[in-house]
């Protein structure tokens, strides 16, 4: 919703915005809004739900120049993580009319949204399946040791932490203790701490993609090695358009979005990452029937 700026401003304006009689007023007109329009809006016919850091804002930008994805007002709307007690009026205002289905010009119309929490917050897999029960899946998975490092550069260079990568991750266990007990008995509760500094916790993807699985047909789920995104992303936005029952499409050009920061990891800490994920890849690995050759 606040594109182009960074979290420490963005928070600025939140705070100002909840502290002004403006902001209430502008959240009256929008419920009003929301209700009195909820039945002409469409709901997404496919979630990109993470890997944060992963090139989910990359391949949801290039999802959405094709002619017959219209896209959500906001890539991240949240909406099955902190903001369900909004309502389902609230989240699909978010998405286009139906009337926009007319203007397609391959008739067929489908929309979406990418917002990476979802795939490790508890009850979102529980939602997304009483909502949304046929709509499509799809999960960027990325080294987990360079998702990780990718997570903490992105909050080092917005100002948010100013300790070594070492250091944060040492402080990880004490930092989050009780929050993912405090999420599970408390529906209510979305764990800021967790989704902000859960480095490598986040990163240990078998532990929430299961859930997933369970809930949703294999067809309707799709898994993306962020690695193979990344070094040919015009291959693998069009297997994504393929499995949405989409044409080709090809771009001029395909910027990853979001950048971070380009110095690497100390060679020292790379190595216990990798012996500390070894466990979990496997399994993953295993679940998937697929190995994606990350523990070298």
């Amino acid at each position: 919703m606040y594109s182009g700026i960074n979290n420490s401003d963005r928070e600025k304006i939140r705070s100002w915005l909840g502290n002004s009689k403006l902001y209430s007023v502008a959240k009256l007109v929008h419920n009003t809004y929301a209700k009195l329009s909820s039945d002409f809006h469409s709901l997404p016919d496919f979630l990109i739900i993470g890997a944060a850091k992963s090139g989910t804002s990359s391949l949801y930008e290039y999802l959405n120049n094709h002619p017959s994805i219209l896209p959500c007002v906001v890539k991240e709307p949240n909406y099955f993580t902190a903001y369900y007690n909004r309502g389902l009026a609230w989240y699909k205002s978010c998405f286009p009319f139906k009337a926009k289905r007319v203007f397609c010009p391959e008739r067929k119309f489908l929309t979406g949204e990418a917002t990476s929490r979802y795939y490790w917050y508890p009850f979102a897999a529980e939602r997304v399946k009483q909502i949304l029960p046929t709509c499509k899946i799809i999960i960027l998975l990325r080294n987990p040791v360079e998702r990780s490092y990718s997570h903490y550069k992105m909050q080092y260079k917005n100002g948010i932490v100013t300790q070594t990568f070492e250091q944060q991750i040492l402080d990880e266990p004490k930092r989050l203790e009780g929050e993912w007990e405090k999420m599970l008995n408390d529906k209510n509760y979305f764990s800021s701490e967790f989704n902000s500094y859960g480095y490598l916790t986040k990163s240990l993807y078998i532990n929430y993609i299961k859930k997933w699985f369970e809930l949703f047909l294999k067809r309707q789920i799709l898994v993306i090695k962020s690695e193979d995104f990344f070094s040919n992303p015009e291959k693998i936005t069009n297997q994504t358009l393929e499995f949405l029952e989409l044409s080709p499409l090809k771009l001029k050009k395909y910027e990853i979005m979001r950048k971070g920061l380009d110095d690497k990891l100390n060679s020292e800490t790379r190595k216990q990452l990798i012996e500390y994920f070894k466990p979990y890849n496997q399994k993953l690995y295993d679940f998937l029937d697929h190995d994606f050759e990350w523990d070298k």
